[in-house]
């Protein structure tokens, strides 16, 4: 038989083991937190279906887009114009599918384009650059000729800030049109920023038909675009 000794011995050495216990799982359990979380991001991070995602890593952004649509890219990831800074060139196509849901043909559509610029000048804080200001430098690149077409005659609209994507990216939009040797482009132009760079969505066409077939796919990879984490 145990005496009153032995009883409070094993007492305080299962409380102690109990102790030891739940500070064992409390401290797994905020290691792994953060691993939990991110999982969960990329869960979330995952495109809707009948959707592609656009991860450019090297410039620490990506976008959804319909599955039939051309995504071209730089050659590894880079850029595919140094010079202007774009990334990744977006057009829409309509696919033509047999009975079984199988596509048989795309129809592009080369008038109507979403371009993906990444900026990131040195001398330039964009910490301390607001979104207004952002637009005003892919303004004057444009006017310069650094990117591709002829946008001579900006007309730009009001712009405003919009709330897109998962990680509270802020794009400042505006709508312009320019004056082509052929015809005339309009389009939209739509700003972010980091501390270190900037980035700018370019959508232009040169039929108003053929945007409004594509306006609201359009509007969708827009909203869609995002900011990745450890781009700073």
């Amino acid at each position: 038989m145990k005496n009153d000794g032995e009883v409070k011995h094993n007492n305080t050495g299962g409380k102690r083991f109990v102790f030891l216990l739940i500070l064992v799982i409390a401290v797994v359990i905020a290691f792994s937190w953060p691993m939990v979380k991110e999982l969960e991001r990329v869960i979330e991070d995952k495109p809707p279906e009948g959707k592609l995602t656009f991860n450019a890593s090297r410039y620490f952004f990506r976008y959804d887009y319909p599955e039939n649509w051309a995504a071209e890219k730089g050659q590894g990831g880079f850029l595919m114009d140094r010079e202007s800074g774009l990334v990744s060139v977006l057009t829409p196509a309509v696919a033509t599918k047999d009975m079984d849901g199988v596509v048989f043909s795309l129809q592009k559509y080369d008038g109507v384009k979403v371009r993906f610029y990444y900026l990131a000048e040195d001398g330039v804080d964009y910490a301390n650059v607001t979104l207004q200001e952002v637009l005003e430098i892919w303004e004057k690149r444009i006017r310069e000729g650094l990117i591709s077409g002829d946008y001579s005659g900006f007309q730009f609209t009001p712009a405003d800030i919009i709330n897109v994507g998962s990680e509270n990216t802020d794009l400042y939009s505006s709508y312009f049109k320019g004056y082509g040797d052929e015809a005339n482009i309009y389009g939209y132009v739509y700003c972010a920023k980091r501390p270190k760079c900037c980035y700018m969505v370019m959508v232009t066409y040169d039929k108003t038909e053929e945007f409004s077939m594509f306006k609201s796919e359009i509007e969708d990879v827009v909203k869609s675009f995002r900011l990745t984490v450890l781009a700073d």
